[in-house]
């Protein structure tokens, strides 16, 4: 067994691993092609360089760890944008491994801490996670449903508008609770070329948005403007994103805590699809 950083691993290897390791995920996952891979890659900014690669003796890889770099809540970070190692191999403290191998490397780069998520009811992920000095930061929801479109129709008082680019001033402001990496602002900003941005106006007065990529159905971020909520504002524009697409919409990781979004999202007939960890590792000196 042997372990290094992934710069001389092509793309192809890392989506066929990748796949191979999720194919007995605790919730059904499709394999993922190379264009929705590569995406999900610049979306969260992970560097081959700070990643770690578990491979046998014929250099055949069989694991890996994404890291991707950034600052998070005003810290130098390395969020995990993927651990996958391929059945058949998980009792090897391959995870354990790969982590003393990067952890060095990412202290060196001036990384204080890593965030990642993991699923409530994967016990060995978490054994190991904890091991390596992860603590639970938050709990977070996935969501995934079609939208009912039938009988759409808009007040004369409301109006879409497809944005040009996002007002993060503003936008923030309409937020009940700081989004996740992959919903996070500098995530939206590096994938923004693929995604929809349509604006809800009440009397030309912009009263919420939404973020969406139409091929995939995945929106990293809603909000409505307090002073305009429980209007069916947000059920107008849940409705609009979903003529947007023909995929379900997919909702990552709102933060639990939050019950005046839980509220809608089960109004909506949202379905709940995984329940995870948001966790933090702050390295030591």
């Amino acid at each position: 067994m042997k372990f290094s950083t992934l710069n001389h691993v092509p793309t192809p290897t890392l989506l066929s691993t990748f796949n191979n390791a999720f194919s007995d995920y605790l919730t059904p996952t499709p394999p993922m092609s190379e264009e929705l891979f590569l995406w999900k890659i610049q979306r969260d900014g992970a560097r081959l360089d700070l990643s770690a690669g578990m491979f046998l003796d014929d250099d055949q890889l069989i694991g890996f760890i994404l890291h991707a770099p950034g600052v998070w809540k005003d810290r130098h970070i390395a969020y995990n944008a993927g651990t996958a190692i391929i059945p058949g191999h998980r009792d090897k403290q391959g995870g354990t491994k790969m982590y003393e191998l990067i952890l060095p490397k990412l202290k060196t780069a001036g990384i204080k801490g890593s965030l990642l998520e993991c699923i409530t009811t994967n016990h060995r992920a978490l054994h190991v996670y904890n091991k390596v000095g992860f603590e639970i930061d938050r709990e977070v929801i996935c969501y995934k449903s079609h939208i009912p479109t039938g009988g759409f129709r808009l007040p004369q008082e409301v109006s879409f508008e497809e944005l040009t680019a996002p007002d993060w001033d503003l936008f923030q402001s309409f937020w009940n609770f700081h989004p996740s990496w992959q919903s996070s602002i500098p995530a939206v900003d590096r994938i923004l070329p693929t995604l929809k941005l349509i604006g809800i106006l009440h009397k030309d007065e912009l009263a919420g948005y939404a973020i969406l990529n139409p091929k995939n159905g995945f929106l990293p971020q809603f909000a409505i403007s307090p002073e305009f909520r429980r209007q069916g504002l947000g059920k107008l524009l849940f409705q609009k994103m979903q003529t947007l697409t023909e995929r379900p919409i997919a909702l990552v990781n709102v933060d639990s805590q939050d019950k005046d979004t839980s509220e809608f999202l089960k109004a909506m007939d949202m379905k709940q699809v995984i329940q995870q960890y948001e966790m933090w590792n702050e390295f030591s000196a």
